[in-house]
């Protein structure tokens, strides 16, 4: 994503804006390798929208996807 779309979504949804960036480099992971943390942080909620959805559930071009994030940042709030 470029600056001017994360710029879009962060002046449209603050709690995005509010969340951590990366994960905290003490969270533990367990056995069957999933992190135990309480709240995601930016780079895993934008993996999971961006990567995830958008790009390989809906095939959507790169350029395509940003257009989506952009005009709908509320896809980032929600689980």
């Amino acid at each position: 994503l470029t600056g001017n779309d994360i710029a879009a979504v962060f002046s449209h949804t603050p709690s995005v804006a509010m969340m951590r960036a990366r994960p905290m480099e003490n969270e533990v992971q367990s056995e069957d390798g999933n992190v135990e943390r309480k709240s995601s942080c930016l780079e895993q909620t934008l993996d999971k929208a961006f990567v995830g959805l958008l790009s390989e559930t809906l095939k959507l071009r790169r350029y395509d996807a940003r257009k989506v994030l952009r005009a709908s940042p509320g896809l980032l709030t929600s689980k």
